[in-house]
């Protein structure tokens, strides 16, 4: 099992990026197809989650709030869309 690195997680520019363009779409459609895309199971958010338990145990804690972090902003523009 490999041990991921912290740039390899979601950083905080995917998700200005995903929110960006979750601002930008007016289809029902496209709106799905981002949730999908950025909360679903298969999305880096999701891989990012699961890979922190693979992290050095100093990094996890900081790294499991920022992503938390990240989903909850995602879903609530999500939401709000």
């Amino acid at each position: 099992m490999t041990v991921p690195d912290l740039e390899s997680l979601l950083s905080e520019a995917d998700v200005l990026e995903a929110l960006a363009a979750l601002s930008r779409l007016d289809d029902e459609k496209a709106v799905e197809a981002w949730r999908t895309g950025h909360l679903g199971r298969k999305s880096r958010l999701m891989l990012s989650l699961r890979a922190l338990g693979r992290l050095d145990p100093s990094r996890r804690a900081a790294a499991g709030r920022l992503l938390n972090d990240a989903k909850t902003r995602l879903n609530t523009a999500f939401e709000a869309k």
